[in-house]
């Protein structure tokens, strides 16, 4: 992947059942995307996720289904996670981005009602069944028939963004997309 991102849908994630239709990735995940990843997640550093959401927007401007987006929900954090940072670093992303972009970001409508595993070091099947039945829609009436944009930091087996958007589905959104600082898919 090169430093413009992509904008289609990776060769695994193409095996996979997917429930999500496209996505963006700003840069792939390296050294450098992972200290930084590092510093947002880990550092206290929330004004860089901030920022980061800010170049998310300026890099993203002539993605076509930005257009069709309804609703943006940051990727949630478990509350012993968000207790532990005292942040949501996805949060700071979207609201960046959509200070920006000027569309409405619901934290609301997705929990991450479980504290799963941590998923570093899970392989992509572990990744799966550790996010399983970990995420609940609240306000579902709010996504009926729209088209939701999902920003996290990092993609790293979709195994996150693809719990999230069949959570979504089941709740009869009509669509979904995600944005990401980093990922580790390989794109054709």
């Amino acid at each position: 992947m090169n430093s413009n991102g992509y904008s289609n849908i990776c060769e695994n994630c193409e095996k996979d059942e997917n429930y999500f239709s496209e996505g963006y990735s700003l840069w792939s995940y390296d050294k450098y995307s992972k200290r930084i990843i590092k510093k947002i997640k880990y550092g206290g550093y929330e004004r860089l996720a901030i920022n980061l959401g800010e170049v998310l927007y300026k890099n993203t401007l002539n993605l076509d289904f930005l257009n069709e987006i309804d609703i943006v929900i940051p990727t949630p954090s478990d509350k012993i996670r968000f207790i532990k940072r005292g942040y949501n670093q996805a949060y700071l992303i979207a609201k960046g981005f959509c200070d920006k972009r000027d569309l409405p970001l619901r934290e609301d409508i997705v929990l991450k009602e479980i504290a799963t595993k941590d998923q570093i070091g899970l392989s992509e099947k572990e990744r799966k069944a550790n996010l399983k039945g970990a995420f609940n829609v609240k306000n579902s009436n709010v996504i009926k028939d729209k088209t939701i944009l999902i920003v996290d930091d990092v993609l790293t087996t979709s195994a996150t963004i693809n719990e999230i958007s069949k959570v979504l589905l089941e709740h009869n959104a009509n669509k979904i997309y995600f944005l990401t600082i980093t990922s580790k898919k390989n794109i054709n």
